[in-house]
């Protein structure tokens, strides 16, 4: 397994942190260096898929800042920031008809993404904030990762308001840095250090505000989007959706907002059908699941939305070839 990761539900896609290795050199350190002192393999930034253990990233970012001296080095990962940085779910809540949807749609979607962390929102009065929290954070590394994560979601907020939005003050619950100037410019909001949460404060105003249209954006040529296969989007509405029952081609469409016949179109242009997409990515999560910990296979067929356990094995044998508990016997990581 790549990386070494023992649990899914603790880790992050590499995706959100990905140039970090760029990063460091351009900071003229060795990110070869600076990942072997946290024990991180240097591969697994190889793809933006791949997942790092929640720890091993908080490694990871205490390393690179000692490194380089950088304090702010969350923030410098944060500041390239595209919603496919987060995977298609960022792409997809992203695409709210207005602010307010597309931010809760980003809460509703994350939170099933991983159980590591999840982005929060809410409302006091005139005032809304959008937030983010670790599900522990007691390791070393944390305050950078929530770092980052607030400065992913201050440019995502640009992203979907446009260039006139502004925060009208930021809490952070690190410590104030012996110099808390890359924090301020990177803001250009008053900071609130050794806050009770880690959030960007802004205008509730902006939550009914129209989201800036992807055909805008479009105009400037950016690549990121247009790259993604359709059946990628599939892929990923499917993984959002398993775990809330049955999943199939009208929830599917339904979702992504076209008919049943159209999803089937788009797909058979890539040579695939939704079966085999929902196949696909069912096997892949059962594997990683049966493989990565020790869940009962009860709770895994109820993640994969299977109404019991029977369902499940019948299933995963079509697609192996052996029931889920022969295949977790041969597969169990060999111990050290």
């Amino acid at each position: 397994m790549d990386g070494g990761i023992t649990d899914h539900s603790a880790s992050f896609r590499v995706g959100s942190s990905f140039l970090l290795p760029q990063l460091i050199r351009s900071l003229g350190h060795s990110p070869e260096a600076v990942f072997e002192a946290a024990g991180v393999d240097l591969a697994l930034y190889g793809h933006p898929e791949n997942r790092i253990a929640v720890e091993d990233l908080g490694k990871l970012f205490a390393c690179s800042s000692q490194a380089t001296g950088r304090p702010d080095i969350g923030l410098l990962i944060a500041e390239d920031f595209r919603p496919l940085g987060l995977g298609l779910v960022g792409v997809l809540a992203s695409e709210g008809p207005d602010v307010r949807t597309a931010l809760n749609n980003l809460v509703r979607l994350l939170q099933h993404n991983t159980l590591a962390g999840y982005p929060t929102v809410s409302v006091s009065g005139r005032t809304a904030a959008c937030g983010f929290d670790l599900r522990h954070s007691d390791f070393a590394g944390a305050n950078f990762i929530l770092d980052g994560a607030i400065g992913i979601i201050f440019h995502l907020m640009q992203w979907l308001c446009g260039p006139f939005w502004s925060p009208e003050e930021v809490h952070l619950s690190r410590r104030t840095p012996t110099n808390p100037r890359p924090f301020q410019d990177f803001f250009g909001a008053p900071i609130r250090f050794s806050a009770t949460e880690d959030a960007v404060l802004f205008s509730a105003d902006w939550l009914a505000s129209p989201v800036v249209r992807e055909e805008h954006r479009r105009k400037s040529n950016s690549p990121e989007i247009a790259a993604a296969p359709f059946s990628e989007f599939v892929r990923r509405q499917v993984a959002i959706g398993l775990g809330f029952g049955p999943m199939d081609a009208q929830i599917i469409a339904k979702e992504l907002g076209m008919s049943r016949r159209h999803l089937f179109r788009r797909l058979a242009v890539e040579g695939t059908t939704c079966q085999e997409v929902i196949d696909d990515v069912k096997f892949s999560r059962a594997r990683h699941l049966l493989e990565a910990g020790d869940a009962p296979i009860a709770d895994i067929a109820f993640a994969l939305g299977y109404p019991d356990q029977s369902s499940f094995t019948r299933a995963f044998t079509r697609w192996s070839g052996a029931p889920p508990s022969a295949w977790r016997k041969r597969n169990w990581p060999k111990s050290p």
